[in-house]
Order: structure tokens, then C-alpha cells, then sequence
């Protein structure tokens, strides 16, 4: 996959920002009408997205690895951050 995302990892920043640790780059910030927690939560989330992706590449790439339901929802993540679903 070619990215082309802000590279990672990404950190959070004031509870709110996501920042790129490779290029000092900001990604997002969080605006949110809910719980600071889960403003919080949003941002971890959001933060780990680059990491999570890279796991599942690596997991349909190493089939030994996947069940059927599994390799179908990682498809359909992958697809989803490429903007092909």
C-alpha cells in the first residue's frame, strides 16, 4: 500500500490534538460534544489508527495467522482507510 497519510506514529497532544512523531506535523484535532472520556478515548483511537492498519496488512499478508471472519473484517478495515468501500 502507498501511503499517503501523515506518517506515523502519531501522539496526542492536550488530550485533543494528534500530532505525527516522525514530522512534527498535526493530523487532528478532537471536537467532540461528549465526555472528556471519551473526547480521551477518541483521540487514542485516532492515534493508533497507523499502527492498527499496519497490523492488519501484516495479517492478511501472513495467512497462517487468519480465520475466514477475521480475513473478511481486515479487508473490509483496509478497504475503508484506502477509501475503496
Amino acid at each position: 500500500m502507498n501511503e499517503k497519510y501523515t506518517p506515523s506514529p502519531w501522539f496526542i497532544k492536550n488530550d485533543d490534538g494528534i500530532f505525527s512523531e516522525r514530522s512534527g506535523l498535526w493530523v487532528a484535532t478532537i471536537h467532540t460534544v461528549c465526555t472528556k472520556e471519551e473526547q480521551s478515548e477518541n483521540a487514542r483511537l485516532i492515534a493508533a489508527a497507523p499502527e492498527l492498519l499496519e497490523a492488519l496488512i501484516y495479517a492478511i499478508d501472513n495467512p497462517e495467522f487468519l480465520s475466514l471472519k477475521f480475513d473478511k473484517m481486515a479487508r473490509a478495515a483496509i478497504a475503508k482507510v484506502k477509501g475503496e468501500s
